[in-house]
């Protein structure tokens, strides 16, 4: 018997003959004689609904009412996959955050889980039943709803894999990682494994397939998770601590759309000022430094965690949201021996007549600013030049 956490993506669950494809899934592997907890995500659309909904009364990230109206998306998913579930005469229960619990600090619309043990989950495998997990929510000690974030149904499913101690196979709208997008570089490639450190750069710097606080949490409880197509039988792709070394290249991200903070701060206090955004563990890039003034760019995704820094911090003296004219993108090469090649890409690009903007970059990998119309065509300057096209294909 083997034990297994699975996680549906919302175009997994988008209908409900999708819900009742699931369904048939889950009981198929069941009858082999495993265990299985499902984390469900809200059906797809319903998330940003929910959140247009918020915004009509003027809820926003961070304010507690504002998660309990985004979370609602999960509850229903996860008791139609119960009852689906149920047709199919597999016993099965829906489980929300608080009746788990799966705890967490009160960091609104973007909370840290507190790590404890879920005994009532334990139970329920060990009785035969399949429970069906509401993602993307938890609840504090005094027993109010929270959110992990966009993506959070990704953290859910690791942190109840954690527990349980299963790996963790989640399953998108998508065959796996691949190379670059697919829907841009039509020579990308699914690649078989992926380690946690170049999954997580892939995720922070714009692949949407997980988010980077699920692949940071799967990396501290060494989760094994598995990226698998609802739609297909392709293997997929195995996102672990590699046992041989890292590849040296891997991939091609791109951080789109980008948004600017422009902050001010004493001179005196600017290194002070960088070690508390880098502790603040968003990634930024540095794009103009004047004496008086600082313009950061980020990825939109991060707009919140930059706000409540800038929020809370005594070092700077004013911020505000800026908007960037003419819009950019930033395209990022990954791999243990990315960094060595970095002027070889710049001149690559540069001989391809991509623009690129002046930056002080912050990352560890090469980063290259470019105007967002171009971006397209840098992605795929950048996937030939490093050769990521003779990767072997996997089915």
């Amino acid at each position: 018997m083997t034990r297994f956490v699975q996680k549906f993506g919302g175009s997994s669950v988008a209908t409900p003959e999708r819900i009742a494809h699931v369904a048939e899934r889950v009981a198929l592997q069941r009858q082999q004689g495993d265990q299985i907890a499902v984390v469900i995500s809200a059906m797809a659309g319903t998330t940003n609904d929910l959140v247009n909904l918020a915004h009509q009364f003027s809820g926003e990230e961070g304010h507690p009412e504002y998660d309990v109206v985004v979370s609602a998306g999960e509850q229903i998913s996860a008791g139609l996959m119960a009852l689906a579930l149920a047709q199919r005469g597999v016993p099965a229960q829906s489980w929300l955050a608080w009746q788990l619990p799966l705890r967490t600090n009160e960091r609104f619309s973007c909370a840290d889980l507190l790590e404890e043990p879920l005994p009532a989950l334990e139970q329920a495998l060990q009785e035969g039943k399949i429970p069906v997990i509401s993602g993307f929510q938890g609840v504090t000690s005094s027993g109010r709803l929270t959110t992990f974030g966009r993506g959070g149904s990704d953290l859910t499913a690791v942190a109840i894999a954690a527990a349980l101690k299963a790996p963790c196979e989640t399953y998108k709208d998508v065959e796996g990682i691949y190379t670059a997008d697919p829907n841009i570089v039509a020579e990308a490639r699914c690649l078989s494994f992926v380690d946690y450190e170049d999954m997580l750069a892939f995720a922070i710097h714009g692949s949407k397939v997980l988010q980077a606080r699920a692949v940071t949490y799967a990396r501290k409880h060494q989760v094994p998770i598995h990226v698998r197509s609802s739609f297909t039988l392709h293997s997929g792709t195995h996102v672990m601590a590699l046992p041989q070394e890292r590849p040296a290249l891997c991939g091609i991200a791109c951080t789109s759309p980008l948004v600017a903070i422009e902050i001010m701060c004493l001179p005196a206090v600017w290194p002070s000022c960088i070690a508390a955004l880098k502790q603040a563990d968003f990634p930024f890039t540095l794009l103009h430094r004047t004496e008086q003034k600082t313009l950061l760019l980020l990825n939109r995704i991060d707009l919140l965690e930059a706000q409540h820094f800038c929020e809370t911090s005594s070092i700077l003296t004013a911020w505000t949201v800026c908007s960037l004219d003419p819009p950019l993108a930033q395209l990022t090469v990954i791999g243990k021996e990315a960094a060595a090649r970095q002027e070889a890409l710049r001149q690559q690009l540069q001989e391809e007549g991509v623009s690129l903007q002046e930056t002080e970059l912050s990352f560890p990998h090469p980063s290259f600013l470019v105007l967002a119309r171009e971006a397209d065509r840098g992605l795929q300057c950048l996937h030939r030049a490093c050769g990521l096209e003779t990767i072997p294909k996997h089915h």
